[in-house]
């Protein structure tokens, strides 16, 4: 079982994508340390295997190396989501936000902070945040770094619009981009199938783990702040009680009913659609319908 924590929703950025701007306020206090220990032990009896520190940015909280330092203690692998500007722990994998080398900007420091994770044995996954009106020319640096630093590619296409084919295909032209320097890519949020062909599709299935839909079962709650609440995932914002992590789920939250509901948000075209009807489609994350 592997939940992601949050400790913090404050962030060094204030990108306009970003899904935790909203809870910054909601949460305006830090995770205690005390609350997290408790925590840990509560979900160990139960099940826990791995954790994520996530936000936010998880390095602002001071007692960052020390959770995951006793988080290793106890034989759980850890997992840090993180823009790298700030240097903490050493966790077993490490996902960075390369915000800035999607605008060319190459950053020493961030570079620096990568190889110090890599010899500290960590696995390494760049994440691009793909939006429709990114720089193409900027893809190819980011693939040759991410070859010198032996990472994975993490691409998550945000803003997309139903019917928006020319926005399916740079998806697909930005996975190829990296594919074709024999990186390991993997697309984060399922994709409207209606601005893929069958092709680009498959690909995208086939090559880079992308997913047609989410499963209440399989998606990794989130702990906020409080230490007390859960996100049944990263994108769904309701608040929920400790014990939706490992008991039913279904107890707690209707998965069909919050579906139905986020389904009448979407537009006409979407509700007429077959493969939104037949289950075979989610038009973006479920979060953000």
């Amino acid at each position: 079982m592997r939940v992601h924590i949050v400790p913090t929703y404050r962030c060094t950025h204030n990108c306009d994508y970003c899904y935790t701007r909203p809870f910054r306020d909601r949460f305006p206090k830090d995770l205690e340390f005390s609350q997290y220990l408790k925590v840990l032990v509560f979900l160990l009896g139960r099940g826990l295997t791995s954790v994520s520190f996530l936000g936010g940015e998880p390095t602002l909280w001071p007692h960052l190396t020390e959770a995951q330092y006793i988080a290793k203690s106890y034989g759980l692998r850890c997992l840090l989501y993180t823009n790298g500007h700030r240097l903490v722990g050493a966790p077993d994998a490490v996902t960075i936000n390369i915000l800035e080398w999607k605008y060319g900007n190459i950053d020493q420091t961030l570079t620096r902070h990568m190889h110090w994770y890599r010899e500290q044995g960590a696995s390494l996954c760049l994440r691009l945040n793909l939006e429709v009106d990114d720089d193409e020319a900027q893809w190819s640096k980011i693939a040759f770094m991410a070859v010198i630093l032996g990472a994975q590619i993490g691409i998550a296409a945000l803003g997309v619009k139903s019917e928006d084919k020319a926005y399916g295909a740079k998806v697909v032209r930005c996975c190829e981009a990296f594919l074709e320097r024999g990186l390991d890519v993997h697309v984060s949020r399922p994709l409207p199938r209606c601005v893929l062909t069958p092709n680009q599709f498959a690909l995208l299935e086939q090559r880079c783990g992308m997913q047609h839909s989410c499963e209440q079962e399989t998606a990794i709650p989130v702990l906020n702040p409080d230490g007390k609440t859960v996100f049944p995932c990263n994108s769904l914002p309701v608040s929920l009680p400790l014990p939706y992590i490992f008991e039913q789920r279904s107890s707690f939250l209707c998965w069909s009913q919050v579906r139905r509901d986020a389904c009448k948000r979407l537009p006409q075209g979407c509700l007429n659609c077959a493969w939104l009807r037949d289950g075979i489609c989610q038009p973006g994350c479920m979060g953000i319908f």
